[in-house]
């Protein structure tokens, strides 16, 4: 179940046999440490999304979750408590049972922004095709410029300026080639890094399209080039 939700449980005897339950809690600092030890390159940014339902029910047969708990219950009926060690390891063993179960879940878990905030993947993933500063980002995120250029760097090694551009560069490559006029987003991303037009931008672009397999658009794109600069 997610933070910031209630949760009604009713404990009833079933066959005559007593309730009994294991609960993991993940606290933040918990959660914190275990993403900071992640390989951030290894992480699902593009495919993750967070889930707006509250409550995830887990399979009951798969043998990784089962070994978790039924590992847990011989405490519970000695009435031993497991060493702090132990606990954090099962507490990891847990986490990577999330984890394993749905990559959306990399993005509910490790959502550390208050409530109030804006995620700020989900927004970039909205609207990075919009010609925003990032004053305009920061503030439609619900951050100052410092906070969110310190937030951003939980989810890129990239600067937003580079992982927006990266953006714009992926779609446009992606609707060219299922032949979609892709060209505009293009050259909408090249002309807004300089306000004239650039024999060295259109270079460096074309040379981009030649490693991408797209060719023999030349024309048409200096032309959108040239209109996108102007606007600039």
């Amino acid at each position: 179940m997610r933070r910031d939700n209630l949760m009604y449980l009713q404990k009833r005897v079933k066959n005559g046999v007593a309730y009994h339950s294991v609960v993991l809690k993940f606290s933040q600092k918990f959660l914190k440490e275990f993403y900071r030890s992640l390989n951030r390159r290894d992480l699902p940014f593009d495919d993750a999304r967070r889930e707006r339902k509250s409550l995830r029910l887990l399979p009951r047969d798969r043998a990784d979750i089962k070994s978790l708990f039924e590992s847990l219950m011989p405490f519970f009926e000695s009435g031993q408590a497991p060493s702090a060690d132990l606990q954090r390891l099962k507490m990891t063993e847990g986490l990577y049972v999330l984890l394993n179960t749905d990559v959306n879940l990399y993005a509910s878990l490790f959502d550390f922004v208050e409530p109030w905030k804006i995620d700020i993947i989900d927004y970039l993933n909205e609207n990075f095709a919009e010609e925003l500063s990032m004053e305009e980002i920061a503030r439609n995120t619900g951050r100052s410029l410092a906070t969110f250029k310190r937030a951003f760097k939980k989810y890129s090694d990239l600067t937003p300026q580079k992982w927006i551009i990266r953006k714009r560069l992926e779609v446009a490559h992606r609707m060219i080639s299922e032949g979609k006029n892709g060209l505009w987003m293009l050259a909408t991303t090249w002309a807004s890094k300089t306000r004239a037009t650039s024999r060295v931008y259109i270079k460096r672009c074309m040379a981009w399209l030649r490693r991408c397999g797209i060719s023999k658009i030349d024309t048409k794109f200096r032309k959108m080039f040239i209109r996108c600069s102007m606007k600039s």
